[in-house]
């Protein structure tokens, strides 16, 4: 059996902070990893429950769990930052300004590197089930 301790994992490896290039026109965006914990409260917070007489249905919106999972993910740059939205007209909306900063693909590629940071990474999930 292991020792307890072993389990017992230091704060500051669950909130790492990870610096990537994702614009020749932008600098790095800094990005963190985010806990379990918190991953649970962005599912919750984008799943709505609707009752009807007989029964209880849940839906999770991608989009909000997504833009949520961006704005408590990206440190720098600072999404909230009343400037930034203003410029690029998305006051309010912290994952908006990243969309509207960012090409199509780029923006893909920083919800890969967010993906990454976090150690998801279906396809080997996948082929590791297989085994």
């Amino acid at each position: 059996m292991a020792d307890v301790k072993q389990w017992l994992v230091a704060k500051e490896d669950l909130n790492k902070e990870y610096s990537f290039k994702i614009s020749e026109y932008l600098p790095e965006f800094k990005i963190k990893t985010l806990t379990g914990t918190k991953l649970d409260e962005l599912q919750r917070a984008a799943t709505k429950t609707r009752r009807t007489k007989s029964q209880v249905t849940q839906t999770t919106d991608q989009n909000q769990f997504i833009s949520d999972l961006i704005e408590s993910s990206v440190v720098e740059p600072n999404l909230l930052d009343n400037e930034i939205q203003e410029y690029y007209g998305t006051v309010g909306d912290a994952a908006g300004t990243v969309r509207a900063m960012l090409t199509a693909g780029q923006y893909q590629n920083l919800i890969e590197k967010i993906q990454e940071v976090n150690n998801f990474d279906p396809e080997e999930e996948v082929e590791e089930a297989k085994k």
